[in-house]
């Protein structure tokens, strides 16, 4: 690099006229040892703009550990949306990473997963449908339209006195939407069957020996 400068200097000072009787340029044409003071003056400042670098990145490491430490300990709140669809592509993304890692791309660990993390933000305040796809989110919300009205004409006839108008519309109901088609190859009604069957009797009000 020395003898590469000091062609470049030569050839420069030919086409300037210039000379190198001068003391100091003859040192610096002749001699190596300004050059390495030169190379050893350049190698400080490369270590310097290393360390103030160094210094930089660790200040903002400290100050993102303590951002991740303050939300980690705060309490959930509603907040805002997302400010662009890229900051949410990216929050996504992240996310999806994190689960793909975490159930080694198994869908059924990667199931158990999101739902027990809808289940713990249940607590703090989200709408599981608000989880759902589109397409789920408006059945569920239909569904939940006739399960009110259903109750709301259930809880009318109860209130009532028993006719046979009562009955054939308590039957018709049951007959619809009771859960009862769950049972094994020995005639007996599963186990999940039968969870489902006293869920529907506390949904709607309905005695499991009311018929």
């Amino acid at each position: 690099m020395m003898k590469k400068v000091r062609g470049i200097i030569k050839d420069r000072a030919v086409e300037l006229g210039s000379e190198f009787d001068g003391a100091t340029a003859q040192v610096f044409v002749n001699f190596s040892w300004p050059w390495e003071i030169l190379w050893k003056a350049f190698e400080n400042e490369i270590n310097k703009a290393r360390v103030d670098s160094s210094k930089l990145l660790m200040k903002t490491m400290k100050g993102h550990l303590s951002r991740i430490q303050a939300i980690k300990y705060s309490k959930w709140e509603r907040g805002t949306p997302f400010t662009s669809l890229a900051v949410q592509s990216f929050a996504k993304q992240a996310v999806m990473d994190e689960v793909e890692k975490r159930s080694e791309k198994n869908t059924c660990r990667a199931k158990v997963i999101l739902s027990d993390v809808v289940s713990d933000l249940n607590t703090e305040g989200l709408d599981d449908c608000a989880v759902l796809s589109k397409a789920t989110q408006e059945d569920v919300n239909a569904f939940s339209l006739l399960l009110k009205n259903a109750k709301h004409t259930i809880q009318g006839t109860q209130g009532s006195a028993f006719n046979l108008r009562n009955a054939r519309l308590l039957t018709g109901f049951c007959a619809i939407m009771f859960p009862g088609d769950g049972v094994d190859k020995d005639g007996c009604i599963t186990e999940e069957a039968s969870a489902s069957i006293r869920h529907f009797s506390r949904l709607f009000g309905i005695h499991r020996q009311a018929k």
